[in-house]
């Protein structure tokens, strides 16, 4: 009998913990049931359930705005051997080439070093690929699959930040991204936070890239998307809301993703991307909020 009290105390604990609002400063009655309506009475956030609306947005907004302020601190990159001096001391270039290439960025106020380097002439495109990589200590993809995996990064992510997803594991939970140039980690993070897995990351030549991004781009895996101006995390938060709310939805992630906040909204049904451009000042006024769905 004593046995049983205790599976049954557990039970109740579990089913407190999964249905209760989250949040320390809740005003409301932590109700612990779904209200026969139409409208959902909690939602998951990152895997903790809050009251809806109030509870929930609540979080929602102090989440954009710390991703917004950790934008504003961002810490400094750790150092790295440029790569003009790498290529040199591996061999691709000699001084006199190096000089001129540097010259060249210089005078043209722009471009990447591996970019001029190429362009006079100096190394091919797989000698700086093969520098990249060295750079950066990952692999390099000699070649692209003849399509990108399927995953749910947003097109326009992708296109900014130059990768593409070469293959995506479900049951591994691990994400293959091959990047064009520089490899983000804070947004390799983000995506290991948004879509639950490890994603592990390679580089690969930057013409073949952009020629998938292009692809893609022709297959309109970047089409059906709302274009809407939002002044700061309280409208942010409201229109999140709003989608959750229309796609009854069970389970909301937000991660940061550089100048971009990436929120996720997943009903039981359907679920929507929404990505939204903060501006580069640090208070965070507005943006443009682009949808895919």
């Amino acid at each position: 009998m004593l046995n049983l009290y205790t599976h049954f105390e557990a039970a109740v604990h579990t089913w407190r913990k999964k249905f209760s609002c989250s949040a320390l400063d809740c005003h409301g009655s932590r109700r612990n049931w779904w209200r026969p309506s139409d409208k959902p009475a909690s939602m998951q956030l990152h895997g903790f359930r809050y009251c809806f609306p109030e509870c929930f947005e609540r979080e929602l907004q102090r989440r954009i705005i710390e991703l917004q302020l950790g934008l504003s601190r961002s810490a400094k990159p750790p150092y790295r051997l440029p790569l003009g001096l790498l290529m040199l001391s591996r061999g691709d270039l000699n001084r006199d080439q190096l000089r001129s290439a540097l010259e060249a960025q210089r005078q043209n106020a722009g471009g990447n070093i591996g970019e001029w380097i190429q362009r006079l002439g100096f190394a091919s495109e797989n000698q700086v690929t093969a520098a990249l990589a060295a750079q950066w200590s990952c692999p390099v993809l000699k070649s692209l699959p003849a399509a990108a995996a399927q995953c749910e990064i947003p097109f326009q992510l992708l296109q900014h930040f130059q990768m593409v997803p070469v293959h995506y594991n479900r049951q591994m939970q691990v994400v293959h991204l091959a990047f064009a140039t520089r490899i983000n980690y804070r947004l390799l993070l983000a995506i290991e936070q948004m879509l639950e897995c490890k994603a592990e990351p390679c580089l690969a030549n930057a013409a073949a890239v952009e020629g998938m991004l292009t692809r893609m781009e022709e297959g309109s895996r970047g089409c059906n998307q709302a274009l809407e101006a939002v002044n700061g995390p309280a409208e942010m938060t409201r229109v999140a809301s709003s989608y959750a709310l229309r796609l009854a939805a069970e389970k909301v992630r937000v991660v940061g993703c550089g100048e971009y906040v990436w929120i996720k909204v997943q009903g039981e049904k359907n679920k929507v991307n929404l990505l939204l451009r903060q501006p580069a000042d640090e208070t965070v006024l507005g943006g443009d909020l682009m949808i895919k769905r």
